[in-house]
């Protein structure tokens, strides 16, 4: 599956564990926003480890696509695919 991962993350610490814990997963795009193929147990990963990190005042925004059913078109500068 294809995610598109963005974050509101209030705390400084949260938010570098955060990022660091998808930058092992997921291309960093953004400031607060990554991206990525990746399957059904890292997401569920992912989204076990984060819950533990932050507060009931941040925000984490999942999209879930579907491999056949979307295309991606990138204006400006590309990045690095991270596939696993």
């Amino acid at each position: 599956m294809y995610v598109i991962l963005a974050y509101d993350i209030k705390d400084d610490k949260i938010r570098d564990k955060v990022r660091e814990l998808l930058r092992k997963y997921l291309n960093h795009v953004q400031k607060s926003v990554f991206e990525g193929y990746i399957d059904k147990k890292v997401l569920d990963h992912i989204v076990f480890e984060v819950l533990r990190m932050i507060n009931t005042d941040d925000r984490i925004l999942i999209i879930i696509l579907d491999y056949k059913n979307f295309k991606k078109i990138t204006l400006g500068k590309k990045v690095k695919e991270n596939i696993i």
